[in-house]
């Protein structure tokens, strides 16, 4: 069992070529702080490999806050599943996982940011409802509240996010507030810890 994470950018069109360049660079450096395998394919889309699939979905929030904060949108569809074939390059692999992955992408809503998939109706509906519920908080946040969620879920405290921000710690936790940063936390640790049970449904 693997995730596979394939992501584009939201009217990717209409971006202005340099904000497309600091984009693409900011995704270039997430990529390379993964453990995982990445690539980035046709300039504005990226998939990969996450072995530990328990992960994927806290890897797919710090994908989205990353692009929200250079005010930016982005589309996020996760499979879970096998793989078939694994080939050098991703893009170029096959099995449940990436055709999950990729069918539902394809078939998201315009106002759809982030969707979860599995084998398993029962498990999916479960997963519809949760994506439902982080679509309706995180396509709200401003910049600044992706930022600080962005910085919360790679582990660093309110402390250390106002040192890095050059704000005040009030103001980080203002942020974080505002951006329902415990019921993400919540769901993304509930998430950890269930789905691999819910895969087995």
């Amino acid at each position: 069992m693997i995730a596979v994470l394939t992501s584009d950018l939201v009217k990717s069109k209409e971006i202005p070529f340099n904000k497309r360049r600091v984009l693409l660079n900011a995704h270039k450096k997430w990529i390379k702080g993964q453990g995982d395998k990445f690539e980035i394919f046709r300039g504005d889309s990226i998939q990969g490999t996450i072995k530990t699939y328990q992960n994927s979905l806290s890897k797919a929030l710090e994908l989205i806050t990353l692009t929200i904060l250079l005010k930016a949108e982005i589309r996020i569809s996760i499979g879970i599943g096998s793989i078939e074939f694994n080939a050098n390059k991703v893009v170029e692999s096959d099995g449940i996982a990436f055709r999950l992955s990729g069918d539902r992408l394809n078939k998201m809503h315009h106002e759809q940011r982030i969707i979860i998939s599995t084998e398993s109706k029962f498990t999916n509906d479960i997963l519809h409802t949760i994506s439902t519920l982080l679509n309706g908080i995180l396509t709200k946040w401003s910049s600044e509240q992706a930022e600080a969620i962005y910085y919360s879920l790679i582990g660093d405290n309110q402390e250390a996010i106002s040192h890095k921000l050059k704000i005040s710690q009030s103001a980080v936790n203002q942020r974080l507030k505002a951006a329902n940063w415990n019921d993400i936390n919540y769901t993304n640790q509930w998430f950890i810890n269930n789905i691999e049970a819910l895969c087995q449904l």
